[in-house]
């Protein structure tokens, strides 16, 4: 749906919570071209709208603003197909392998297949030669790790491997398994240069998925961490087709990766006015990923004694890019999960603040706190006005290795937002989301509220926000993350009119329900991008 700018839209007989402050409500708003005009009691908004308005009846559904999603990934095709996630057994993994194979999964020459699996499931490389005995064969797993047959270790670079920090587990005999663990996500394609593994058409699919299933659980915005220069070309392509369905910020990554922070300013993206594709800052990660063994720590693994993670750049170097993208006027966002690179990142963000008369940067630390920080990481990241970026769909897809890896002391309290929010840190919430990580904010305004996981398992209650916090970080308080809080993130006269129409109000059930409730349609820029067949219809069209 739109209109000619002259021609309102009217929305009526909605519960809209415009997220302004708590309790305020109302029933009607008033759109025209992509802006609020008006939010208030229906037969004022009937007198705004005037008589030639298109008018949507709602029925009593609840309207909110649109969600931001600060921290995705959206370019890796082979993440999208979900249906060997849980495989009970493994002779079920294998015979959904051997399906995929038969059904010409992948690549022309590749078998490229993404599974969340118990470790008991996960097959062997011979196994998974049996399945895809003619062709190179890779099966994606959580955490970095990855099960390659024999056809595709040989595009395994060892001195790269070696460099990158990645194991490739061998036999008794010193034979290779197939079985690899790198020191994080998405690193395989750079450890396999000569393998094609991606290329420009299947990023620009993955993309046009990855934003559609972000559209269809009601985000508005999102902040995509890029790694190289093919999904900057397939966004340019999407925008100049118009086929972006949501706002993109980008999140650039400067160290391990094709970019360079040389490389920022030649990169063309739309202006703030634009506001459909845009710079968002450029990003660093400093450790690995949890479960997997890289995230780095102060103390040991609790069941990996030796292992304390990997840090994939020194303090030095963490030091000198984070000054010169503060002094360059960017944001910089520090990819940080173990405490020991959450130290790191705030040292870097301390002393490239400090030297500096530039206050408002709303520099970001990623992952904070998904496994565990401490009160004084708290304290110092508020000091110096950074933002905490977690990931809360974690303790849906990995809270279950907290208490085996890290123990009692360190894995018993993820995401200590309550605690942030009493020292004044401002957060900002991400999905995370590859394909593997659940994307709907109403699952993480679930976590956030009730601190149960989807099995229904409780993590650290006393970190308890209400329902109503949950959703106003969602919406207002990461359009802020976004320096967008002049202009999206909340239901008023003037504001971008990026929103959600609901099945049900967020505000009136348990929270533990949060996440049954059904997106019926989204709204970006005032035009539908998204709608179900539940979702209302123009009743004044012909």
């Amino acid at each position: 749906m739109s209109t000619p700018e002259d021609q309102a839209t009217l929305l009526a007989n909605a519960i809209i919570h415009p997220m302004v402050e708590p309790g305020r409500t109302a029933d009607a708003m008033v759109i025209r071209a992509d802006r609020i005009v008006a939010v208030g009691e229906l037969a004022d908004m009937r007198q705004i709208a005037g008589s030639n308005a298109h008018e949507y009846d709602l029925e009593g559904r609840c309207l909110i603003p649109g969600f931001t999603d600060c921290h995705a990934h959206l370019e890796n095709l082979d993440r999208y197909d979900r249906t060997l996630d849980g495989s009970p057994t493994r002779q079920h993994l294998l015979n959904g392998l051997r399906a995929a194979q038969q059904s010409g999964c992948g690549s022309a020459t590749w078998l490229i297949v993404a599974a969340v699996v118990d470790d008991a499931v996960i097959p062997t490389g011979a196994e998974l030669d049996q399945v895809c005995p003619d062709r190179p064969a890779v099966l994606i797993l959580t955490g970095g790790r990855y099960l390659l047959n024999s056809h595709a270790l040989p595009y395994l670079d060892a001195t790269l491997a070696a460099r990158d920090g990645a194991v490739l587990e061998r036999d008794s005999s010193g034979r290779a398994t197939g079985y690899v663990t790198t020191r994080g996500e998405d690193r395989l394609k750079y450890l396999m240069p000569d393998a094609p593994l991606y290329d420009a058409e299947s990023v620009g699919q993955a993309l046009s998925i990855g934003l559609r299933n972000l559209v269809v659980n009601g985000i508005t915005n999102v902040h995509h961490v890029v790694k190289d220069k093919l999904p900057i070309e397939a966004y340019r392509t999407l925008l100049a087709e118009r086929k972006l369905p949501v706002r993109v910020g980008l999140l650039l990554r400067i160290w391990e990766s094709e970019l360079s922070l040389a490389d920022i300013p030649a990169i063309a993206l739309g202006s703030q006015a634009h506001d459909m594709l845009r710079l968002q800052g450029v990003k660093i990660s400093i450790d690995g990923y949890f479960p997997a063994g890289g995230a780095r720590y102060s103390q040991d693994y609790e069941d990996e004694p030796g292992n304390r993670g990997t840090l994939r750049i020194g303090q030095g170097d963490l030091d000198r890019l984070t000054a010169q993208a503060h002094d360059a006027g960017l944001r910089i966002a520090l990819h940080a999960n173990g405490d020991e690179a959450l130290d790191a990142a705030i040292t870097a963000l301390e002393r490239a603040v400090g030297a500096s008369t530039r206050t408002d940067h709303r520099h970001r630390i990623e992952h904070f706190s998904n496994q565990f920080c401490t009160d004084e990481h708290i304290a110092r990241a508020a000091a110096i006005g950074a933002v905490a970026v977690p990931n809360p769909p974690f303790i849906d897809s990995r809270a279950q290795h907290l208490l085996r890896r890290l123990g009692p002391l360190r894995g018993s309290r993820p995401l200590p937002v309550r605690t942030m929010l009493a020292h004044r840190l401002r957060v900002g919430l991400g999905s995370d989301y590859v394909g593997l990580q659940p994307v709907s904010p109403l699952a993480g305004m679930r976590i956030l509220a009730s601190r149960r996981s989807a099995s229904g398992q409780l993590y650290a209650p006393d970190q308890a926000v209400s329902t109503w916090q949950a959703l106003r970080m969602y919406t207002a308080d990461n359009a802020w993350v976004s320096f967008d809080e002049s202009h999206r993130g909340v239901l008023a006269p003037g504001y971008l009119a990026d929103l959600v129409l609901l099945g049900a109000d967020p505000l009136a059930i348990d929270a533990t329900e949060l996440d049954d409730i059904a997106v019926l349609s989204t709204m970006v820029g005032g035009s539908w991008t998204h709608a179900t067949p539940d979702a209302p219809v123009d009743t004044t069209a012909a």
